[in-house]
């Protein structure tokens, strides 16, 4: 026996599950994403695996619209976010295998990455660990209900807020280099091997 550091670490694995993740680039995530937990789960890290896209759609009287009042009250985005846990904080991997078999089946819809990205960022942020590390897997660029620039910017502000507040933001990009447009480190994947 030998002593050792206990890691410190709380990381986010947050995957777009948009329209276009259908199919091939949906599998890769899902692929990628239980590939990492397997690795980790026994280091002491703690982590969770959250899904994203704005499949539900706007329904009167459950989701208001965001509001940008930059915009000179025009709305920004007019689709609801939708969060999915595949994996909690609170679970071991073998409880969540279940739900992380799902996340293909998820995919459809729209993508809100800047707000998606925010609400993971205040899940991970609210955590007690020293150390806060974002994996974000996308294929492309932010899509949905509202004006194409402002979600762009929204996402490339998002991932600055919350690298501001020091949380080491990675984004994976599936069969496309997307991702090298908002986060400063990031790398792509074609294929499950790699």
């Amino acid at each position: 026996r030998s002593d050792s550091n206990e890691i410190d670490t709380a990381l986010t694995i947050l995957v777009d599950l948009s329209g276009s993740m259908c199919g091939i680039e949906a599998y890769i995530a899902q692929q990628c994403a239980i590939a990492m937990c397997e690795s980790i789960d026994r280091t002491g890290i703690r982590y969770e695996v959250l899904g994203f896209n704005n499949r539900s759609g706007f329904e009167s009287g459950i989701a208001k619209p965001t509001r940008d009042e930059r915009l000179s009250g025009d709305y920004s985005r007019t689709e609801p976010l939708d969060m999915y846990i595949f994996k909690a904080f609170e679970e071991r991997m073998f409880e969540a295998k279940g739900a992380m078999v799902t996340m293909v089946h998820c995919a459809g819809g729209n993508n809100s990455d800047g707000e998606a990205i925010v609400s993971a960022y205040r899940r991970l942020h609210a955590r007690p660990e020293s150390r806060k590390v974002m994996i974000v897997m996308s294929d492309g660029m932010p899509s949905s209900g509202g004006i194409a620039h402002h979600l762009t910017q929204h996402t490339r502000d998002a991932v600055q807020l919350a690298t501001d507040n020091g949380v080491d933001c990675i984004g994976i990009g599936i069969c496309s280099n997307a991702v090298s447009r908002f986060y400063p480190k990031y790398t792509v994947i074609n294929d499950v091997n790699e």
